[in-house]
């Protein structure tokens, strides 16, 4: 079992002080941006990595219905959204249904949450696009009294997921300017469909400790998970990888997890992640008996968002003359002043609470039957119905320490 726990939070402030055609298009123009973020955020974190390119894109697509101008095509621009506006919110509402329903009996709690000062109202366009189309809370709170909606935020969102992301936002983020915060928060735990066989010993369960490779003759100790049974499988000699699709019990989520061939081969591949199409890597699959051998790990990475998405071309909404005029009845002038990201994943034999992953050995698959995770790899928790990333990252290094950029 699975769990795995995303929030994003998006902070704005006032600056007046100075599986249709549709869904596809918008399965496919989300995963482009889950690699073009992907890539960003890798730039920034030098470890281990976790995010959910869904829940940025939720939020962000969310906040595009109250952008206009400039602002508003930046974001149409670089999240590949298709069509108007009101398109766009319709296709996204059928495109959450699609999500759920493929969630099948994995637990999957997905929440949008918008808090709004007191002393202001939301337009009443995007409210009514907020909570109709995406399925969005609204609840008015003082930013003056900062530590009480601080506390409020900050119990939201660990109640959100399950108690595994806590104090996502703190007292430096909120001021007397602030006027609208947006929560995104995803949970999901799934069990796998095949458990991998827990190890005992003189009445004891105990972990097998073996080698992880960090480059090409260091090596670190990690905890490895195995079992010999029939999982998909692919080699794609080409892009010099191998690929493995664990699926999760009674639901279309899957694990997928992309091994570079050489123990150094990660830059590379993340590299030419544009080149790198998910459908097509599971179509090429086979169902054969494997030997499976994976680390056992626990991420959680938390990223200030706002220069990654500069980087992205994302960059008007964080300046004074960013235009959000479609988000508040006034027309007090509006920015983002923050973007937060903070996900959690923990892979064992059972369950995930965020995701897991794997990889092979530098020898070739062929003739050895064995999928080894003996170096850095990056893994995706990918919904198979609609070919949409929840969560995507890479394994570096052991142990697995959480780490924080700012």
């Amino acid at each position: 079992m699975f769990p795995f726990n995303i929030v994003l939070l998006i902070i704005l402030s006032s600056t007046a002080i100075a599986a249709d055609v549709q869904n596809e298009g918008m399965s496919s123009g989300f995963y482009k941006f889950g690699v073009d973020l992907y890539q960003q955020c890798s730039q920034f974190e030098s470890g281990n990595l976790v995010i959910s390119p869904f829940s940025v894109g939720t939020s962000l697509t969310l906040l595009s219905q109250a952008a206009n101008g400039t602002t508003y095509e930046q974001l149409r621009k670089h999240l590949y959204l298709n069509g108007e506006k009101s398109i766009v919110a319709d296709q996204f509402r059928k495109y959450i249904e699609l999500i759920k329903r493929s969630a099948g009996q994995s637990e999957l709690m997905i929440t949008n949450q918008i808090y709004v000062e007191e002393r202001v109202q939301l337009n009443q366009n995007f409210q009514k696009v907020a909570t109709d189309e995406f399925d969005a809370g609204i609840e008015s709170v003082d930013f003056v009294n900062k530590n009480d909606t601080l506390q409020l935020i900050n119990n939201f969102i660990e109640e959100k997921t399950k108690g595994k992301i806590k104090q996502i936002i703190d007292d430096e983020m909120l001021t007397a300017d602030t006027r609208f915060v947006l929560v995104n928060a995803i949970y999901l735990k799934s069990i796998w469909l095949q458990p991998f066989p827990q190890r005992k010993r003189d009445g004891q369960f105990y972990d097998m400790i073996e080698k992880f490779y960090i480059s090409e003759t260091e090596t670190v100790e990690a905890k490895f998970m195995k079992m010999s049974k029939e999982v998909w499988i692919a080699e794609l000699h080409e892009l010099d990888i191998a690929a493995l699709r664990l699926d999760y019990l009674k639901s279309n989520y899957s694990f997928i997890i992309i091994l570079p061939n050489k123990r150094t081969g990660l830059s590379t591949l993340e590299a030419q992640l544009q080149k790198i199409n998910l459908s097509k890597i599971v179509e090429q699959m086979k169902f054969i008996t494997y030997r499976v051998e994976i680390p056992k790990f626990k991420v959680k990475t938390k990223f200030r968002l706002n220069e990654i998405l500069k980087n992205m071309g994302i960059n008007e909404m964080f300046e004074p003359w960013a235009n959000l005029s479609g988000l508040l009845n006034t027309r007090e002038p509006l920015f983002v002043s923050q973007v937060v990201h903070q996900a959690t994943i923990e892979i064992n034999e059972k369950l995930i609470e965020a995701a897991a992953a794997t990889g092979s050995a530098s020898r070739a698959l062929s003739g050895t039957g064995v999928f080894r995770a003996e170096h850095p790899f990056m893994y995706f928790v990918w919904d198979r119905e609609t070919s949409t990333t929840i969560f995507s990252g890479c394994i570096k290094n052991f142990p697995t320490n959480a780490t924080s950029k700012q």
